[in-house]
């Protein structure tokens, strides 16, 4: 598992969200990692900045409101550097959008790309 990146550190529960905004990713999870991981396993949830959309591309899109903190241009792309849940999460945009600092913006992570490791054994379930 690489070091850099897009890593959440979490507990894999099968207790389903309080929310029906997170129900969808709840059956995602449940339904795909009930035969790979055990309840309660501690896991790494990883996903490339070059996956997560301004907009929604297709129906495996998870929504999620994020606030940039950071900008950085990098010739004809940006790097923008959001907080999710006091852990920092990356995106890669084109340098012709504007990104608006501090302002709560939609942004869609690509779960078709996503990657989970064991938070033990770092090794990709």
């Amino acid at each position: 598992m690489c070091e850099n990146g897009n890593f959440f550190k979490g507990i894999f529960t099968l207790h389903p969200p309080p929310t029906a905004r997170y129900f969808l990713l709840f059956l995602l999870a449940f339904f795909i990692f009930q035969k790979l991981v055990r309840n309660n396993k501690e896991i790494y949830f990883g996903i490339r900045p070059e996956h997560i959309h301004f907009k929604k591309t297709n129906d495996n899109d998870f929504e999620v409101k994020l606030k940039a903190n950071l900008c950085e241009y990098i010739g004809h792309e940006q790097i923008i550097t959001f907080n999710y849940s006091n852990q920092e999460i990356l995106a890669k945009f084109p340098s012709t959008l504007k990104i608006d600092l501090d302002e709560e913006m939609n942004l869609f992570l690509d779960l078709n790309q996503i990657s989970l490791f064991d938070a033990n054994t770092k090794e990709r379930i």
